[in-house]
C-alpha cells in the first residue's frame, strides 16, 4: 500500500521519460570507478557492496564512483 495517487505516478513517469529521452545511451565516466551489475532491487546487496569500501569504520564508499548497469547486463 502506497500513499501515491494514480495521477502522481503518471506525473513522475512522464517527467522521467522526458529526462531519459534527453540522456545519451553511452556515457563517459572518469576512472577509477566501481562497475556493479544488476542488484535486482536487493537493498541488502547494496549495503554489502558499500560495506566493502568502509575503511577503519569510515564511510569510504562515499568516496568511490559507481556505475550501476542494472538490467542492461540481463538483456
Amino acid at each position: 500500500q502506497f500513499d501515491f495517487s494514480f495521477d502522481d505516478i503518471i506525473k513522475v513517469l512522464t517527467r522521467v521519460t522526458t529526462v531519459f529521452k534527453k540522456e545519451q545511451s553511452l556515457i563517459e565516466c572518469r576512472l577509477p570507478c566501481v562497475v556493479v551489475g544488476d542488484l535486482h532491487g536487493q537493498f541488502h546487496d547494496l549495503n554489502r557492496l558499500f560495506a566493502l569500501f568502509n575503511k577503519d569504520g569510515k564511510a569510504g564508499w562515499l568516496l568511490e564512483r559507481y556505475v550501476f548497469l542494472g538490467d542492461y547486463v540481463d538483456r
